[in-house]
């Protein structure tokens, strides 16, 4: 037999107006909820409206003693006599005295995960809902929040989806609708934040030393949308400095270099520059440990392959034979099982899930275990992915010519062009992943391994 039906709990919550000081408004509301609600679920709601913290909030009911935050709230109103309307009072359970304007205006009033929670990350974020933390707006083309100790260090960085560039809340008049291109070819708006969990997963290892990455939603008085968003949450990494402008690189070891550069080839990344390779040293004639950051523009689709860039093409670790241990960790590296990994780890609404995205991962995994198997080098494969030097200086000049592709790009439009021949466009251009559609990236796949063999490696 079924029970009674559970009939939501309509409750008014409110603060004694000696606790006024810590909202900024609607001290007084109402709510429904659900059979499964407790006291704690009842402090986040009261908190995000009033813009306070949930655990700023000490819980009773009207006249009695505090209640834990575990209780069901269908337990503390279960007598159908209850007074009404059921009552909830809200107290701080802080020093009122050390309360001020601007130090509220600084919480993270709600924060949770949605995908990818680290021990290290769960400590911070349980430190993000405890304690008082500054916002400080980041530099640059996006939305960048960093959490920091007031006056003091920097914890970790947020990056919400809806203010990348070209999003619908983009701080930097860059405003327009999810999915429109971005500022790099290959990659849509709303996409970087899933990009930077993605990089995070696929660093096996740690090897080129990402910082732990997850998903989360969260909400900050700062944040211009009273709405929670969702995007990206990494580690802040501290350094000594980064690599921008730097000319002397031979203090950093061939392996920490070259784990570095097969992840930037996996993911085909866009924009490795010296300003996202951090370094720390004990003194500057001392080993440098370099740790890569910034993945938002990585894995694009095949539009983006001729934009590829790797700031580390030329150093001498680069163009160095790949290490015995790299060599071993290239060969364990496997494409689908990168796939998988992605397909269970990001959720549904992860713009990794675009065929064009995933393709792109198996043909950069292919041709850097090809290459390196043919005993080439890093520095040799990453310049596959560049387009001819006199385009490069004609693409930013004045007078902009006709963009050449790249080896890889050339190569990857003719094993297409030879798959076609054995699917319906229509199939070829689907992005739902039917029989037909797995079929057809098999051939481009078998026609990409034939090119990479016949072009590149029988060539040299």
């Amino acid at each position: 037999m079924k029970g009674p039906a559970f009939e939501p709990l309509k409750i008014k919550m409110f603060a004694p107006d000696i606790f006024a000081p810590l909202l900024h408004h609607r001290p007084e509301i109402e709510f429904e909820f659900g059979p499964g609600d407790t006291v704690m679920n009842a402090k986040q709601i009261y908190a995000f409206e009033t813009g306070s913290h949930p655990y700023d909030l000490a819980c009773c009911m009207w006249g009695q003693g505090e209640l834990s935050d575990d209780t069901l709230l269908s337990d503390v109103f279960k007598s159908r006599d209850a007074i009404e309307p059921r009552v909830l009072e809200f107290h701080s359970s802080i020093d009122a005295a050390i309360v001020s304007a601007d130090r509220i205006e600084n919480r993270v009033s709600f924060i949770e995960f949605v995908s990818g929670k680290t021990a290290a990350l769960d400590l911070v974020v349980k430190q993000l809902r405890s304690c008082y933390f500054e916002v400080e707006a980041g530099a640059g083309s996006g939305g960048v929040y960093f959490f920091k100790v007031p006056g003091g260090s920097k914890l970790a960085v947020f990056k919400p989806h809806d203010e990348e560039p070209n999003a619908p809340n983009n701080p930097n008049h860059h405003k327009n609708a999810f999915g429109t291109i971005g500022l790099k070819s290959g990659i849509l708006s709303g996409e970087s934040s899933f990009r930077e969990f993605a990089a995070f997963l696929l660093d096996h290892g740690n090897v080129a030393h990402v910082p732990d990455s997850c998903l989360v939603r969260c909400w900050h008085p700062a944040f211009a949308s009273r709405e929670p968003k969702e995007g990206s949450l990494q580690l802040f990494r501290t350094s000594k400095h980064d690599l921008e402008d730097w000319r002397d690189f031979s203090h950093i070891d061939v392996c920490d270099l070259q784990y570095m550069a097969v992840l930037d080839i996996r993911l085909c990344n866009v924009d490795r520059h010296g300003g996202n390779i951090l370094v720390n040293y004990e003194t500057k004639e001392s080993k440098w440990d370099i740790a890569a950051i910034d993945h938002g523009y990585c894995l694009p689709d095949f539009s983006g392959l001729s934009e590829v860039f790797f700031e580390w093409t030329s150093w001498a670790q680069a163009r160095a034979p790949v290490h015995d241990s790299v060599k071993r960790y290239i060969q364990h590296l496997s494409a689908e099982q990168d796939l998988d990994l992605l397909m269970r780890r990001v959720p549904e609404i992860g713009a990794l899930r675009r065929a064009e995205c995933l393709l792109s991962i198996r043909i950069s995994t292919m041709l850097l275990k090809m290459c390196v198997a043919a005993g080439k080098t890093l520095s040799f494969v990453a310049n596959l992915f560049r387009a001819p030097a006199d385009d490069a200086a004609s693409y930013g000049g004045a007078h902009r010519s006709q963009p050449k592709w790249s080896p890889l790009k050339l190569l990857i439009e003719k094993a297409v062009t030879q798959a076609k021949i054995k699917c319906d466009m229509q199939v070829l251009h689907s992005t739902k992943f039917n029989r037909s559609k797995k079929e057809t990236d098999a051939n481009i796949m078998k026609f990409v391994e034939i090119l990479i063999e016949k072009d590149i490696l029988n060539k040299l």
